[in-house]
């Protein structure tokens, strides 16, 4: 049910990074008070790296691909085989999310020994693995396109001929 509608204007006074109060009145018998706080965008963008020694979160991808002898880190093949396989008929398997303790005892447990999480992985809920294999991309240090290869990414997504933009993309993909 709609109660009311109001507009709140951002004022300078907010990007000094304290949290700033603001009650905005949305009918006579309604009002909201909010606290903002302005954070850079370099700062919500900080990847930190992992602090478990032959961790897979916060770890670049070379990284834990060499570790486990493999092309892709197994999280990410378990995940998608598992995704597949059980998932395809859900809807919104990306939007729902998992239960959040689940998603965090599967990654304590892909952290302490990947192999063995793989067997946790098939009897995990489709939606808590589609949880932890967006966290695990969130986490990485450094974005799947890299800061080099974004401007290419953009110029892709420009081109209107579809054969063009599939050929650019996966030439994309390769690098």
């Amino acid at each position: 049910i709609l109660l009311g509608k109001s507009a709140l204007e951002l004022s300078k006074a907010w990007l000094r990074g304290d949290f700033q109060e603001q009650t905005i009145s949305l009918n006579k018998e309604v009002s909201v008070t909010v606290s903002l706080r302005y954070i850079s965008r370099e700062m919500t963008l900080k990847r930190t790296p992992s602090a478990v020694k032959g961790g897979v979160f916060g770890v670049r991808i070379g990284q834990v691909t060499k570790r486990e002898g493999s092309n892709i880190p197994l999280l990410v093949d378990t995940c998608v085989k598992q995704i597949e396989s059980r998932g395809m008929q859900d809807v919104g398997i990306y939007r729902i999310s998992g239960l959040s303790a689940e998603i965090q005892r599967l990654k304590k447990a892909f952290e302490k020994n990947s192999r063995g999480a793989v067997e946790l992985a098939k009897e995990t809920d489709v939606n808590v693995l589609t949880g932890i294999l967006k966290l695990y991309f969130r986490e990485l240090p450094e974005a799947l396109f890299t800061d080099s290869l974004y401007p290419n990414l953009v110029k892709g997504m420009s081109l209107t001929d579809p054969e063009a933009k599939e050929n650019w993309m996966i030439s994309l993909l390769l690098q």
